[in-house]
């Protein structure tokens, strides 16, 4: 209260010392106006009178302005008031002396400063004041200033000026006494009127704020109503954006709801315009419990007015009774003591009704509660149709994860009835119908079977459903038309002739459909079955459901065509299968012979291919010796195991059979009777089979073995298109064991020729000594010498009989020393006895008593003695001991060494023998180009079936363009690739096949280099991975060169298709330049998955690539950089290769820019691994 009073006493105050200053100003310029004209008309009766009168005119021309612009800022008038107060009366003083009337001046403007401004501007005016004056009567003292006696004079002026001033003063001195007193008297008066002020502004500020606590009270519960009302709209928008499901979004929106008021009794109603049905999703009612799905039709309820209207409506207003006394409205149910209900509406249409009640007397709703319901019944209308969309949504999903099912279920299997299943049953996941069915029209019976049908009322699932004549009922009319059906009533049924019993149709719904959608498959434009869905609600299918259905029966018709066009190409493809097998033995053959196996190597590559064709238990290889009539079994497999080391076995009648005949031997039912009828022996260490085929391998019009499957755990293990496919397999066979047979031979021979050529090149030497010594002592030394320098004995000797003295002699020794011994004596007269070869690797003194001899000299641990033979007739004996090791020697030591005993009989006999040599050698050679003419002769009876393969599925392909389904038109596609592949293959093969018996021909000719660079970069163009960038950079003006331009690109091709198989992202680059003077180089660096240090040393060997994964992810036969050097050699020119595995490669080839024929051996074909 004092801080109020104090600001009222200061707004007083100030309006107070205003009315003093105008009152004041007023005062003076009245006062002073007289004296200043009296002035102004004075004569100046001195020097100074003028100035005087000027200011005298000034001072007043302000104080008139300042009384006259009241409106001038308050603080600015006051201080220019003073300052012209303060400055004249320091004027007066400094005139006059502190004796005159001047101090009295400085007086009266600190008592206006303290009237107008306040304590603190007179306090310090006054201060200012007595130092002036104490300052002035300083220097009067001094005498440094001096007053006027008379500072007015004397003349008529002076007398005005003082007269004025003291006029003045008196004016000033009244005029300021008489606003103090009334100043007091308002302070007083303000100070009363204040505080009645004070006590009426308490009294109304009570009041104000009794009023405004009943607003905030108010405002308050209101706040909490709207924030309940915002919490549920957000909740309502959360509960459309998370629910799961439907129901569960139902369940949130009553219990939001209940958040606001109560809503025991709820329930959610919602109309179809499109079926003119009444559903109602969700309620929650304590004294009803049924709320069936009807059509709205004329209903006469609460929810139906409120759905036709529009309106909300409560139970008791003016309204609803006003409505219950016109009849439309009816109750239906329990009475309500009281309810309200509003429409669902979105985007101006209604679409449903939300209804609470209340069984309870106690419980009411009031007309706020109305208000709240219609509002949030906007919101969840929104939600609902929001949550609507979504599903629908869902559903579409939904129904794209079926058709994506069903398209993966086609594409993995083409079996008919696992489709149609995995169909059914995603349909009735989705839709959730009473019954499902999928059937199909076999036209040849002219019956519908069902393939997929589920229905509630008979348990689920049905299987084994009888098939029915097609003719009568909804399925027949769907499959007659090709159109699909929509029925969504019963009287729709039965008038599109749908056939119940009388006693089912009295049942009523709940057991028997009220819905039917029905579509028709279709393949080729031909009706062949139906999908048909069925419920025990009318209405429960739309056109939606209509076009989806159709998709799906689109898919499942695409499903049985390529289930038949898969019989169809089954048949090729088993073909191409075979064929494929069979070529993958005839390779397996190939593959050992260019690693050089031995037959039994290539027996074991050809048996495990079989066993791993047929996954068979048991197999059997063997071929048969027509002389002795025994068998000699190469490969043998049993449940496992193999086999080793089988004797030749005579044949069983089995055998016999397939000798004679020549046709297979086949029984799936093996009993011990029939193995004794046969005289069949198991193998040893082997089981005896339940079931067995045998298949004769036939080379030309002779069996020549045959190959066996056998079962012993089963009867009936094998078909009759197994033994068809054992047949074909087994006559591929016979030709690439007999030719392995032949090549096996070959090798035998190249082995024993590389014998004889070894002993030929100690002959040689023998020979040539022979030839350049005719003395008999020294060749006897010569002959020594070489002996001691081939085998590196402990002891050797040469003998020679003395016949007329019955003596051995011993001219050379070395080792040991030896006299003449008598004939008859030692291991030597006993080797010319016999004119054998005697070798004994252990226990020598033991077998020389068996062979009544006995030894001589020192003791040795492996001897051999070979005889010198002399025109038939034993002469003399050639021995190389071993003193210190046993079996140091073995036969083709005994047999080099007979060889050097019979070039020392006879120098011709020498001779003889090299020419035999010689003539063992080029039947070697023949024996090995004939197996190259037989790799191209074979490559060639391929290619002419394959040939005549792919020209027929061109024909096939042009003559059918536009009438085959494209599924078939893809397979007939892939049998041309396929054919294509095996021809270059075969293509390959046959280059090989060429190369090694040298008939492969170089054409040389002068061309560019560049327009052969650009047909290799457009041919590779379509092999290139879309993230592989294919570059090329040729050196300019690069010369023609002669060589073989398709040799070249043959090279090039292969070496850019290795970099685009090989390189997944990156770069190819092509580059052509000129190495030296006379070379062209052409590199091709990749990017790719390199190779390692390991597979360098293999990749140019046929047959090979890197590595296992590498074929089977890549592909490829492992020939074409074999193929590539080779070629490149036979340019004059080569390949290498600079790599790093994991970062890409880059092959290089160097070839003459101009090429030279030269005279080239059979080119060389290395093994190995590559990645081609």
């Amino acid at each position: 209260m004092d801080k109020i009073k104090y600001h009222a006493v200061q707004g007083v105050l100030k309006d107070w010392r205003t009315r003093i200053l105008n009152t004041l100003l007023t005062v003076m310029v009245i006062a002073s106006t007289p004296a200043v004209v009296a002035i102004l008309l004075s004569e100046a009766d001195t020097p100074g009178s003028n100035r005087i009168k000027y200011a005298f005119a000034a001072v007043w021309l302000i104080l008139v302005i300042l009384t006259i612009f009241r409106k001038l800022n308050y603080w600015v008038r006051v201080w220019v008031l003073l300052g012209i107060g303060y400055a004249a009366a320091l004027i007066n003083v400094t005139q006059t002396g502190i004796r005159a009337i001047g101090p009295l001046y400085l007086l009266l403007i600190s008592i206006m400063a303290l009237l107008l401004v306040g304590k603190r501007a007179s306090f310090i005016i006054t201060v200012l004041t007595l130092l002036l004056l104490s300052t002035i009567s300083f220097l009067t003292v001094q005498g440094i200033l001096v007053p006027k006696v008379n500072p007015l004079g004397s003349g008529n002026l002076s007398t005005w000026v003082a007269l004025a001033t003291v006029l003045m003063i008196f004016v000033i001195a009244e005029t300021l006494l008489l606003l103090f007193f009334r100043f007091q008297e308002l302070v007083i008066i303000s100070e009363r009127e204040e505080h009645s002020k004070l006590v009426q502004a308490q009294s109304q500020l009570e009041e104000q704020n009794r009023i405004l606590e009943q607003q905030v009270k108010e405002r308050t519960s209101e706040l909490l109503q709207s924030n309940k009302i915002e919490t549920a709209l957000y909740e309502i928008a959360e509960a459309t954006n998370s629910s799961h499901n439907i129901d569960e979004f139902y369940q949130r929106i009553h219990a939001i709801t209940g958040t606001l008021m109560y809503a025991e009794n709820f329930f959610i109603a919602l109309y179809d315009e499109t079926t003119d049905l009444l559903s109602y999703p969700y309620y929650v009612d304590l004294s009803d419990d049924t709320f069936p799905t009807r059509p709205m039709g004329n209903e006469c309820n609460l929810t139906s007015y409120i759905i036709r209207t529009g309106k909300t409506i409560k139970h008791g207003q003016e309204e609803f009774l006003a409505v219950q006394a016109k009849g439309e409205y009816v109750l239906k149910g329990t009475p309500n003591e009281d309810g309200i209900g509003a429409p669902l509406i979105n985007n101006g249409k209604v679409i449903g009704a939300i209804y609470i009640q209340s069984y309870d007397k106690s419980i009411h709703y009031t007309e706020k509660d109305d208000e709240i319901l219609a509002f949030i019944a906007q919101h969840i209308a929104t939600g609902l149709s929001r949550f609507k969309a979504a599903e629908s949504e869902r559903q579409r999903a939904n129904e794209q994860a079926i058709l994506y099912k069903l398209s993966e279920a086609i594409g993995k299997s083409l079996d008919l009835k696992k489709v149609t299943r995995l169909a059914g049953e995603n349909l009735q996941a989705i839709f959730e119908t009473d019954a499902t069915a999928i059937l199909l029209l076999d036209e040849k019976q002219n019956l519908i079977t069902s393939f997929y049908e589920f229905d509630k009322n008979e348990g689920g699932l049905l299987e084994n459903v009888e098939p029915f004549p097609l003719g009568v009922g909804l399925t027949s009319r769907v499959i007659t038309t090709g159109k699909p059906l929509l029925l969504n009533t019963l009287e729709e049924e039965i008038a599109s002739g749908a056939y119940f019993p009388p006693e089912v149709v009295e049942q009523g719904s709940g057991t028997i459909s009220q819905s039917w959608l029905g579509v028709p498959i279709i393949t080729n434009d031909r009706p062949i079955g139906v999908v048909f869905l069925a419920s025990y609600q009318p209405r429960a299918f739309n056109e939606g459901h209509k076009l989806f259905l159709q998709t799906v029966s689109s898919s499942i018709s695409s499903a049985i065509e390529n289930a038949r066009l898969f019989d169809e190409t089954q048949r090729l493809l088993k073909e191409t299968e075979q064929r494929a097998t069979e070529l993958t033995i005839i390779n397996s053959v190939q593959e050992g012979l260019s690693h050089h196996l031995d037959i039994d190597g290539i027996y074991r590559l050809v048996g495990e291919n079989v066993r791993q064709k047929f996954n068979a238990q048991c197999v059997i290889l063997g071929s048969f010796d027509p002389e002795t009539e025994t068998e000699k079994l190469w490969y043998a497999y049993e449940k496992g195991k193999y086999i080793e080391n089988l004797p030749d076995r005579p044949y069983d009648k089995i055998r016999r059979h397939l000798v004679d005949t020549g046709r297979p031997y086949f029984d799936n039912h093996v009993t011990d009777d029939k193995m004794k009828e046969t005289s069949s022996v198991p193998l040893k260490g082997t089981e005896v089979p339940m079931s067995v085929m045998f298949v004769p391998l036939i080379s030309g019009s002779t069996v020549t073995g045959y190959v066996s499957l056998q079962n012993v755990e089963y009867h009936d293990a094998f078909t009759d298109n197994d033994l068809r496919l054992l047949t074909t397999l087994a006559n591929s066979m016979s030709l690439a064991l007999e030719s392995a047979r032949l090549f096996d031979e070959t090798e035998r021979l190249l082995s024993e020729t590389e014998q004889r050529a070894t002993e030929l090149a100690a002959l040689n030497a023998v020979s040539y000594a022979l030839a350049k010594e005719l003395d008999l002592d020294g060749l006897i030394q010569l002959v020594g010498e070489q002996m001691v320098s081939i085998f590196n004995p402990d002891i050797g000797y040469v003998a020679i009989i003395d016949e007329s003295a019955g003596l051995i002699n011993f001219p050379y020794m070395y080792g040991e020393t030896k006299p003449p011994i008598k004939l008859g004596e030692g291991l030597t007269s006993k080797i010319i006895e016999t004119g054998q070869f005697l070798l004994i690797n252990k226990d020598l003194d033991q077998k020389a008593l068996e062979i009544g001899a006995k030894t001589i000299g020192i003791q040795s641990r492996s001897y051999l003695g070979v005889p010198i033979i002399v025109s038939g007739k034993p002469m003399g004996v050639i021995s190389v001991q071993s003193t210190t090791r046993e079996g140091l020697f073995t036969e083709a030591d005994a047999h080099l060494l007979s060889t050097i005993a019979a070039n020392v009989g006879t120098v011709m006999h020498n001779a003889q023998l090299y020419s035999e040599a010689r003539l063992a050698r080029a039947e070697a050679e023949k024996a090995n180009k004939a197996k190259s003419a037989f790799l191209a002769n074979m490559s060639h009876e391929l290619r002419t079936p394959l040939n005549a393969i792919i020209g027929f599925t061109r024909i096939v392909q042009r003559k059918s363009a536009g009438l085959l389904p494209e599924k078939q038109i893809e397979n007939l596609e892939k049998v041309l690739i396929s054919s294509e592949n095996l021809l270059a293959l075969i293509n390959t093969t046959l280059d090989i096949a060429k190369i090694e018996a040298g008939r492969m021909d170089v054409l040389a000719s002068s061309f560019k280099i560049a327009p052969l660079i650009d047909l290799c970069i457009n041919t590779t163009t379509p092999m290139v991975k879309p993230n592989v960038r294919l570059k090329k950079q040729v050196e300019e003006n690069l010369d023609r060169i002669y060589s073989d331009q398709d040799k070249i690109r043959q090279i090039v091709l292969n070496l850019l298709s290795n970099a685009a198989k090989f390189t997944h992202e990156g770069y190819i680059l092509l580059s052509v330049s000129r190495e030296e003077e006379d070379k062209l180089r052409i590199d091709v660096q990749d990017s790719g998955i390199g190779i390692s240090p390991e597979a360098m040393q293999r990749i140019f060997r046929e047959f090979q690539q890197a590595d296992n994964s590498t074929t089977r992810q890549y592909g490829g036969t492992g020939l074409g950089l074999s193929i590539s050097r080779n070629l490149a050699r036979l340019l004059g020119g080569d390949i290498s290769v600079v790599s790093e595995l994991g970062k890409g490669s880059t092959f290089s080839l160097i070839v003459p820019m101009s090429y030279k024929p030269v005279m080239v051996q059979q080119a060389e074909t290395e093994t190995g691994i590559q990645p081609a």
